[in-house]
């Protein structure tokens, strides 16, 4: 198994990205919505930090945004440039903790 890691210069790998968060920041109901990982083919633990900072910052987002080759076509072709929700302590915890207990039973 050898992670895959995505590179900002390649356009489906920033589309991919921004996919993702959308997810997050568009979920109405965030004990429904988990944040998972697939360590250690695309998704290590090891980047969860960088992944709740984006989730928690629009400014974190817009730094990221800009650091892609392909800015343009990832705006273009997804609404994360117009993403303004910044998830909260308590909706994380729900993401990562609550939610993904409760549907365990």
């Amino acid at each position: 198994i050898v992670p895959y890691i995505y590179s900002p210069s390649i356009s489906v790998c920033a589309i991919q990205w921004a996919i993702g968060l959308e997810l997050a920041l568009m979920a109405k109901d965030p004990m429904r919505c988990f944040i998972t990982t697939d360590h250690p083919n695309a998704g290590p633990f090891t980047r969860y930090p960088r992944v709740i900072k984006w989730l928690m910052s629009a400014k974190a987002r817009e730094t990221q945004i800009n650091a892609f080759k392909h800015k343009d076509k990832v705006l273009s072709q997804t609404s994360i440039g117009t993403q303004d929700r910044e998830i909260s302590l308590y909706e994380l915890a729900q993401m990562t903790r609550a939610g993904p207990a409760k549907s365990l039973g």
